[in-house]
């Protein structure tokens, strides 16, 4: 999958940084993926780049492929959930925390 990857990343960025261009500026990618069976979900985790008192934390968003056109579905947050999350499957959520987790040996 990691050539989906590559194809989609220059649209992906494009989406994503538009709407949230700190990300790009004050966050350092850390994992990022293709999911689903059609390779239309992306997720990508990000961590702050060194500052004072920087937490460590890791921020996930997820895209999904619609209609040709990468749709941003979660904000950067710390812990997507069924309840925090809206119009993304479990199994998509099951498998971002899973392998996008600082634990994970898969991508």
């Amino acid at each position: 999958m990691s050539s989906k990857i590559n194809e989609y990343r220059s649209d992906i960025s494009e989406v994503l940084f538009a709407k949230y261009p700190e990300l790009k500026s004050s966050f350092i990618l850390q994992k990022e993926i293709i999911l689903g069976n059609n390779a239309d979900w992306y997720a990508a985790s990000y961590q702050r780049g060194v500052i004072d008192r920087n937490s460590g934390d890791i921020y996930t968003v997820i895209l999904k492929k619609e209609n040709n056109k990468w749709v941003i579905k979660t904000k950067p947050q710390i812990i997507n959930t069924i309840y925090n999350t809206k119009d993304i499957p479990e199994d998509i959520l099951s498998e971002t925390a899973s392998r996008l987790s600082p634990f994970s040996t898969s991508s």
